[in-house]
């Protein structure tokens, strides 16, 4: 294995555990809101996804760790400069969640927090695609902003809330299990070219 092999995988590890998160939080959304009405079968088959990654998750970091005493673990300037941004922008995140949380609900109009929500989270992909150099993160951020358009335009048209949410919820975690699974692809291929040159 090589340096870059190492540095991939700990990428994917990072980037795997925060996917089965995300996913879980959507589809939790998502299932919590149905209340049952698809006999949680959204639920399962997320479930699966979940499993899947947490799986990969375990595998890539136990790889890594190999490597651990070969490879001393520091993080090159541009690395470091990332990991600042990616604080800032999360927190900037989190932030306008929950100022927009607070408009919503003084001016009545909280119903439409999830699809706002979504919204956030799809925008705050297009810098983060900029920073680390991802162009996958910017079909993440559209497709997510896409989702919450849609979620604004279904409340809109005063279709029931919870439909909307399980709408928003399972069209977030389409995208995350998208870049979960991508993470994968990557993590396998990385192990795998690291066989063949050994």
């Amino acid at each position: 294995m090589t340096t870059n092999t190492k540095t991939s995988l700990d990428n994917m590890t990072g980037g795997l555990f925060l996917m089965s998160i995300f996913t879980a939080g959507w589809i939790g959304l998502a299932e919590y809101n149905l209340k049952g009405r698809d006999y949680g079968v959204i639920g399962v088959v997320f479930l699966a996804i979940i499993l899947v990654f947490i799986s990969h998750y375990f595998k890539f970091n136990s790889a890594a760790k190999t490597l651990q005493g070969n490879y001393p673990a520091t993080k090159s300037v541009e690395e470091k400069q990332q990991d600042k941004w990616f604080m800032i922008i999360g927190s900037l995140e989190g932030l306008a969640i929950f100022l927009t949380a607070n408009v919503l609900i003084n001016t009545g109009y909280f119903n439409y927090f999830v699809p706002a929500m979504a919204l956030i989270v799809g925008l705050h992909f297009f810098p983060l695609a900029y920073i680390y150099k991802r162009s996958f993160d910017y079909f993440m951020g559209a497709w997510t902003c896409l989702v919450a358009f849609a979620g604004m335009l279904l409340t809109q048209h005063q279709l029931p809330v919870f439909i909307v949410i399980a709408i928003v919820g399972v069209g977030c975690a389409i995208a995350t299990t998208l870049q979960g699974t991508r993470m994968v692809v990557q993590g396998k291929k990385a192990i795998r070219e690291t066989l063949i040159v050994s």
